[in-house]
């Protein structure tokens, strides 16, 4: 597949702009997501979503430990 570049621009109060743009952003095979972010994004969502300290901390482990099949994982969400 193609490249998925991601581009912000954020416009400031003075008026003038800045812009970033990443070809491998965060996430891809390319530019893999730190442990840390991933425990944090994840563990977060999980939380929100009404999980428990310990389901929390097996869908980390899972994740984190997998072989490739999401099946164990889909099912502990």
């Amino acid at each position: 597949p193609g490249k998925r570049i991601a581009i912000v621009k954020a416009f400031l109060k003075d008026g003038s702009s800045v812009e970033k743009e990443m070809v491998f952003p965060v996430g891809e095979p390319e530019n893999p997501m730190p442990e840390e972010a991933f425990r944090a994004k994840v563990g977060g969502m999980a939380a929100m979503s009404g999980k428990g300290e310990a389901e929390v901390e097996e869908i980390l482990s899972t994740a984190l430990n997998s072989t490739g099949s999401v099946w164990e994982l889909t099912e502990l969400l």
